[in-house]
């Protein structure tokens, strides 16, 4: 296993990505198993990139991000270098093995200018070529920090349709029939948590009423309940549910919604189109929920279209339950809670 290796022999692959590494890497061609493939890629940044940067987190480099006095404890408002090294170790390993594939990553997106933005997202619209939307380190605070959270997020998609996606936990070396620690859906297959099949979440049985329901929400909800005022505008949920709690990794939120010990997520615009088009996938090919405010099912098409655009808070906000019930009282609470005084106002560009 990767994390077994000596970190001497990791380091120089990790610093120079040179041309020999890389073509070993991808010497292993895209199978006709899509997810084998994303998670073969998966695997090896967990190996080769992020296992020996956890061990050095001290020298990392932190970069901030502009965000125009918005988000500012946002998890959005740095980067490492990290991110970078692994989204190019990713890139690489596409070329050879999808040459014929739009790569989209979260770190290049984040560089763009608002026009190449458009562009991107026009691209991805309208191509019959294969997507992979990629968000190369998610939870990259959890990750600077020492958490357990972080991981790779890649999501197939071919002509609207997602093929495959993965969401590989990548702090454990355990294995279990070669998807471990590891959300995965292949469109010929289902949702699998660690390579087994998931039971179904409308299967299953959850709480009807508020007061029993668990949940995760933005930064901005969670501000206006600490009453902290920092986003006008945004409703305060205190009191409305059993609990409310932010979390900086969007992989841990899947899988808590997916075990069912969490039963909703509460996601502010502009959303994250590398994050959530894979847990919505993933979610909704459960049993769940996911679904705008305005009521529009959260289809990676949707996702797409609601890009780098100016937001409407009471349009955009993103829900994920895990049933149909648990959505109907979110959204109900979300539009009747009080909000906090004052103009709304989002940075309609932030860096993502």
């Amino acid at each position: 296993m990767g994390s077994r290796r000596k970190k001497e022999d990791l380091q120089p692959f990790r610093r120079d990505l040179t041309p020999a590494f890389l073509a070993a890497a991808a010497k292993a061609p895209m199978t006709k198993d899509p997810v084998k493939s994303l998670m073969s890629i998966a695997e090896k940044v967990r190996q080769h990139v992020l296992l020996p940067a956890s061990k050095e987190l001290h020298l990392l480099e932190i970069m901030t991000k502009t965000v125009d006095g918005q988000r500012t404890s946002d998890a959005k408002t740095f980067t490492i270098k990290t991110d970078n090294e692994c989204e190019e170790f990713i890139e690489k390993i596409v070329a050879v093995e999808m040459p014929n594939a739009m790569f989209l990553s979260e770190e290049m997106y984040g560089r763009a200018t608002p026009e190449q933005k458009n562009a991107f997202i026009q691209e991805a619209l309208t191509t019959t070529r294969p997507i992979l939307l990629v968000d190369p380190l998610d939870a990259t605070r959890d990750f600077r920090n020492g958490g357990d959270g972080y991981g790779v997020m890649i999501t197939l998609i071919l002509n609207g349709q997602v093929k495959a996606s993965v969401i590989r936990r990548c702090t454990d070396d355990a294995q279990v029939d070669g998807h471990g620690h590891a959300i995965t859906f292949g469109n010929h297959d289902a949702v699998r948590y660690d390579g087994q099949i998931l039971k179904a979440l409308n299967e299953r049985k959850f709480p009807e009423t508020p007061s029993q329901m668990r949940g995760y929400a933005g930064i901005e909800f969670i501000d206006v309940m600490r009453k902290e005022n920092s986003y006008p505008g945004f409703p305060n949920l205190i009191n409305r549910f059993d609990s409310i709690s932010d979390l900086w990794t969007c992989g841990k939120m899947t899988e808590d919604l997916l075990k069912g010990t969490h039963h909703f997520m509460i996601v502010t615009p502009p959303v994250d189109m590398f994050d959530y088009a894979a847990a919505a996938t993933v979610l909704t090919k459960s049993g769940g929920v996911a679904r705008f405010l305005d009521g529009t099912p959260a289809t990676v098409t949707e996702i797409l279209l609601r890009q780098n655009k100016p937001v409407d808070l009471m349009k955009d906000t993103l829900i994920f339950a895990v049933s149909e019930k648990v959505f109907d009282a979110v959204r109900e609470n979300l539009l009747t809670a009080p909000r906090a005084p004052g103009k709304v106002k989002i940075n309609e560009n932030r860096p993502y």
